[in-house]
């Protein structure tokens, strides 16, 4: 008598939104060689509706993805976006379509050969550039990766206006998928982005009748034409900057050029409440 196997497979479904964008598929191949993993992209409006065209891929190691075995499972990691080389959303072009900075729900579907074996998806809801996307419009920023999206170089979308940080940023934790831990010694970009008019620290605490705010600490930036935690406000834009705390931040100007702690340059309008920078 055969004997057959008609079970299916059963995938979780991780994402590491932290100073990468990663998603992990773990799954018992129920005796199987290899697996085959089908990623389905979709782009979410404000009302977590899906909007425009999805894009479909499979998943591949040319593309920087792994696949490990980790008895008894297999892992299947891809790379949503990363600060290395190539890496970042809006560079790699099995997203094209998708705008860089709205939230996304991404789908994987695990099959193997055997057709008595039924495949199976998982989906997740996250952000392609930062902690989350509020009412369309509000960045949520709880690491150093969403802080650098903001400025232009990630094309994040112009319907991002506000950004709002939600938790300490240490530029030298070496705690596992922070900045220093990935990305070693790397300068951040000073951030440039006209459609941006408002950064504030949302994340306090109240300790002896003082309120205390999260911080930015160890940023380091590299020498520019306007160097800060922002590049410039050009003539005719307006930022406002409230309760943002900047500790040990390196901040260097290059010859004949402007240097500041939360703004190199300001031709334009510049808010600034309740900030502070210090040592």
């Amino acid at each position: 008598v055969a004997v057959f196997n008609t079970s299916k497979l059963e995938p979780s479904i991780e994402v590491i939104n932290t100073d990468h964008l990663q998603v992990k598929v773990t799954c018992d191949p129920k005796g199987q060689k290899s697996l085959k993993y089908r990623v389905r992209v979709a782009e979410l409006d404000e009302n977590g509706k899906e909007t425009g065209t999805p894009t479909e891929f499979d998943l591949s190691t040319a593309n920087g993805d792994s696949i490990k075995w980790e008895a008894p499972n297999y892992v299947a990691t891809m790379t949503f976006d990363s600060l290395d080389n190539g890496m970042r959303f809006s560079e790699q072009r099995r997203f094209n379509g998708i705008t860089p900075g709205k939230n996304i729900k991404v789908t994987v579907t695990v099959s193997c050969d055997d057709p008595l074996i039924d495949a199976t998806s998982r989906t997740i809801i996250t952000n392609s550039l930062f902690a989350d996307l509020k009412n369309g419009d509000t960045a949520v920023i709880r690491y150093g990766r969403h802080l650098q999206n903001l400025d232009s170089a990630s094309k994040v979308s112009a319907d991002v206006k506000n950004a709002v940080q939600e938790k300490n940023i240490d530029f030298k934790s070496d705690a596992e998928d922070e900045w220093y831990s990935l990305y070693g010694d790397r300068k951040f970009t000073s951030i440039t982005n006209d459609n941006l008019v408002l950064l504030e620290n949302q994340n306090n605490s109240t300790s002896g009748g003082q309120v205390l705010y999260s911080t930015i600490y160890d940023l380091s930036v590299e020498g520019g034409n306007n160097s800060g935690l922002f590049s410039s406000i050009q003539a005719g834009n307006k930022l406002t900057l409230k309760n943002i705390r900047l500790s040990g931040a390196n901040i260097a100007g290059g010859n004949n050029s402007n240097a500041g702690g939360l703004v190199g340059s300001v031709a334009g309008e510049l808010e600034v409440t309740g900030c502070q920078v210090f040592l």
